[in-house]
């Protein structure tokens, strides 16, 4: 109890005096470690249950590959990931390639390396994040596209602008008209939402209106997001946000694994290891389905999008004048983290 107050009073500090210290994402990076995923001394019994997983994906995010070494150590992730967990998909939620001119000829070395280390029998649900977006809508098309899978319904999107600060991005009228639109079509079918950013704690400049949108959705249950590089969950309402660890530039190194059955869907973390592989570690999530939403769900043994829905490709555009929010974010960012520190320390 003493340390979760110190920790909310450590909060309250920072977020009090955040623009004479300048607070960033590092400073609520730093303060999140803290409430970092840990191992759990005791397995749950959804975690490892009795029924057989309708279907697994594996998930990366944050990979970072900027240089050679970088690219390699990924192309030997990516054989283990086949060989050993052998998910139908690979969802990959952005900050993926640095490497090569920007643009399109970037963006093309990218789709050859997935080329190469995945081959044709691990197919690849790809989102840009806010670094290196540049040409992905010519090589990769669309970043903007609903599905439905085993009969959860994915409804996953990328910005359309933003400036350099970071955060500093946001939807255009249409694209938001789409996603509310996507959210009312999506029935009685579970809803999993996919951004590089999160959407809780609120990491761009329309995050609040995605929310709104999942809290308006019944079936919205849980949200997807990397950007972080941090292993974080938070609630709200009647669902949650994940945020995956990164393989590419993290103090540990991480990747989930996320197995969907009819109560809901389970994540446990691979973890790198001091011999160069990763290894499955006790550290475990679950989002469970409200029962009167289980109905639709049904096992599927190879990835194939049902009821694909897009927006045309577009180009992602860069907007200076965006930078001018940045302080207003970083406030309500901080905000946030003292709210979450607060109600942690009271849970406790």
């Amino acid at each position: 109890m003493k340390a979760r107050l110190f920790v909310a009073f450590a909060f309250l500090f920072i977020t009090s005096f955040a623009q004479e210290l300048g607070a960033n994402r590092g400073t609520f990076t730093e303060m999140a470690k803290r409430f970092e995923i840990k191992p759990r001394t005791e397995i749950p019994k959804w975690a490892n249950p009795k029924e057989t997983p309708l279907f697994r994906l594996v998930w990366l995010s944050d990979m970072h590959i900027t240089n050679t070494a970088k690219k390699e150590y990924h192309h030997r992730l990516i054989q283990q990931i086949k060989s050993e967990i052998k998910p139908i998909a690979l969802l990959i939620t952005g900050d993926s390639w640095g490497i090569g001119a920007d643009g399109i000829a970037r963006q093309r070395a990218f789709r050859e390396f997935l080329n190469a280390a995945c081959g044709n029998d691990l197919p690849r649900i790809v989102l840009p994040g806010d670094n290196w977006p540049a040409g992905f809508a010519g090589v990769f098309g669309p970043s903007k596209f609903a599905f439905t899978l085993g009969g959860y319904r994915f409804i996953c999107a990328s910005m359309d602008r933003g400036g350099k600060s970071n955060g500093c991005s946001l939807y255009e009228a249409d694209t938001l008209e789409w996603l509310k639109a996507q959210f009312a079509a999506a029935g009685d079918k579970p809803v999993i939402f996919v951004q590089h950013e999160p959407i809780e704690p609120p990491m761009t400049l329309d995050a609040p209106k995605v929310a709104t949108m999942m809290d308006d959705t019944p079936t919205a249950f849980l949200a997807l997001a990397g950007h972080v590089h941090l292993n974080l969950e938070f609630t709200r309402g009647h669902w949650r946000q994940w945020l995956a660890p990164s393989t590419g530039h993290s103090h540990c190194p991480a990747f989930k694994v996320l197995n969907f059955y009819r109560f809901g869907v389970v994540s446990q973390d691979w973890e790198e290891g001091a011999d160069g592989k990763y290894h499955p570690v006790d550290k475990w999530l679950c989002a469970p389905v409200p029962k009167e939403h289980r109905k639709g769900l049904i096992p599927v043994t190879e990835y194939h999008r049902e009821e694909y829905e897009m927006m045309p490709a577009r180009v992602f555009q860069f907007d200076a004048s965006l930078d001018s929010q940045s302080e207003a974010l970083t406030q309500k960012l901080m905000q946030y983290a003292l709210q979450y520190a607060l109600k942690s320390a009271i849970k406790k």
